[in-house]
């Protein structure tokens, strides 16, 4: 199961550390999920040239009010973004906003990935210059 969820270089959650072409690191499975899912969260709808529609409007709601409605956007913003990746079953995600302030919006994932009945389970921290993530 761990190849047909993904098999790709591994980087450390601050995205900094990716180890020296000669020592490589690889990450598969789960892992590379979570990885993959955090990656298209952070990156800007329509920034990657190869793929315009790759990535999510998360970047939108950096120092904007915390609202309820800004919630529930960011809520649904993050949830399409998740569910647009084929290896996420549809309608399984659920995104919660639990704190949100001008520095940085942290929310909850929960998602169930195909051939897993066994939700994937993060905490992301999103802001300028800060990304937290936590598997639950």
């Amino acid at each position: 199961m761990d190849d047909q969820l993904g098999k790709d270089v591994y980087f450390d959650f601050d995205f900094k550390d990716v180890a020296v072409v000669w020592d490589m690191g690889i990450t598969t499975g789960r892992r590379c999920l979570v990885q993959d899912i955090v990656n298209r969260l952070l990156t800007p709808k329509g920034s990657h040239f190869a793929h315009p529609d790759y990535g999510s409007e998360l970047y939108l709601f950096i120092q904007d009010e915390d609202t309820p409605i800004n919630r529930m956007d960011l809520e649904q913003v993050a949830k399409i973004a998740i569910e647009e990746d084929p290896r996420i079953i549809t309608g399984s995600t659920k995104v919660e906003v639990i704190e949100w302030n001008n520095d940085k919006i942290t929310f909850t994932i929960s998602t169930i990935p195909i051939l897993d009945n066994t939700p994937l389970n993060m905490v992301v921290g999103y802001g300028y210059n800060i990304t937290t993530v936590e598997v639950t």
